[in-house]
């Protein structure tokens, strides 16, 4: 009889990391079964399962052959996954925290997490917040001091529904693309 150690395989502030890092390194597919055993989190297991099923269908239409000449260039985010008040109770009808999970045109993906404790009035505030944490600012001349700070064009902001009650339209429903 002899029980072998189980390994961690990946730690992470938050369950969109992980569900990142798993859709990113070819371990998840549709048939993947999540197991969380303890959860030391307020997420149900079908909550995870729903946000990594998410995930994988958002980056893998994005699935992109990286260009040679595009690892010349300085990266680009390419593709914004925005996962907003996931782990905070649903009572909550402000965005609280948010993970953002981007790939680049180099192909790498990242996770970027934010939280803002009495939460952001606007969708405005959020989106302003949201692009100064992935320093998105781009400058469109190179002799002068032009620059856009614009969402990537496929962007999906991922949240339960009870932010589209304190929003209204700027919210529409769970998977709003800005």
């Amino acid at each position: 009889f002899s029980m072998e150690k189980e390994e961690t395989l990946k730690r992470a502030r938050t369950i969109e990391e992980i569900g990142a890092w798993v859709v990113h390194n070819g371990f998840y597919s549709e048939n993947t079964i999540i197991n969380l055993v303890p959860n030391p989190t307020a997420i149900t297991v079908d909550e995870i399962n729903a946000l990594f099923k998410h995930l994988h269908t958002f980056f893998l239409k994005d699935d992109q052959n990286i260009i040679f000449d595009a690892l010349n260039l300085k990266e680009q985010i390419t593709s914004l996954f925005v996962s907003l008040n996931l782990s905070t109770p649903r009572n909550i009808k402000q965005i609280i925290e948010c993970s953002a999970v981007y790939r680049n045109s180099w192909g790498e993906m990242y996770c970027v997490f934010f939280s803002k404790q009495d939460g952001f009035n606007s969708m405005d505030d959020f989106v302003k917040r949201l692009k100064k944490e992935l320093h998105l600012k781009k400058k469109l001349h190179s002799k002068k001091e032009l620059y856009i700070d614009e969402l990537p064009v496929n962007t999906l902001f991922y949240f339960p529904k009870s932010l589209s009650l304190k929003f209204g339209n700027d919210f529409a429903g769970s998977g709003l693309r800005y």
